[in-house]
């Protein structure tokens, strides 16, 4: 019998532990590395982002398409052409030679024709501007309104001459023109022209 117990606790002596290892069972293991963390494959608030290589889903595809349906599509700029700008600026042109000789011959307004063809000049170099818009470029538009310009300076000079030449007169022209108006010919010249070249640039 005594033989038995000291066989007994000479096995639970050479195994340490055995009996505190057995009140641990069940409890953790304070020794023991906690679990890797599980990382997650994008950032939480990636998911609300649109990018180019993403297809919108769900909620975000709905708002998408409603503020696609909404938005106005842009609208194409009107291309003009040189033919057109010739027409806008010899409207123009026109416009003003009528203006011209009704305040030379009726009303005989000698300074206000100076403002006419300032006016004028400026009305053909826009005209010519928006007729031939991305057609022409700047020097192209310049050379174009300063051509219809002289053309108008002239119309409108030998138009107020012949008015005179119908009433009686007998001079040439380049003498009625430096006997009526003295030097305002050649300031007319000069503010049509750079009227019109300044606007349609």
């Amino acid at each position: 019998m005594k033989d038995d117990d000291h066989a007994a606790e000479t096995s639970a002596q050479s195994q340490p532990g055995a009996g505190a290892q057995g009140q641990r069972i069940g409890q953790p293991n304070a020794h023991a590395e906690p679990p890797p963390a599980r990382r997650l494959d994008r950032a939480p608030g990636e998911r609300y982002v649109q990018g180019p290589d993403r297809v919108a889903t769900g909620a975000g595809r709905k708002v998408a398409d409603r503020v696609t349906d909404t938005d106005p599509a842009p609208r194409p700029v009107p291309r003009g052409s040189v033919a057109r700008g010739i027409v806008f600026g010899l409207a123009a042109a026109a416009f003003g030679l009528l203006v011209f000789e009704v305040l030379a011959g009726p009303l005989s307004f000698d300074t206000g024709l100076i403002v006419v063809a300032l006016f004028t000049g400026r009305i053909v170099g826009l005209g010519v501007r928006t007729g031939a818009r991305g057609s022409l470029s700047a020097v192209g538009r310049v050379a174009l309104t300063l051509v219809i310009t002289v053309v108008w300076l002239a119309a409108a000079e030998t138009g107020d001459w012949l008015v005179a030449q119908a009433q009686g007169g007998v001079l040439p022209l380049g003498e009625y023109l430096i006997q009526t108006y003295g030097f305002q010919p050649v300031v007319q010249v000069a503010a049509a022209l750079l009227a019109a070249g300044w606007s349609a640039r």
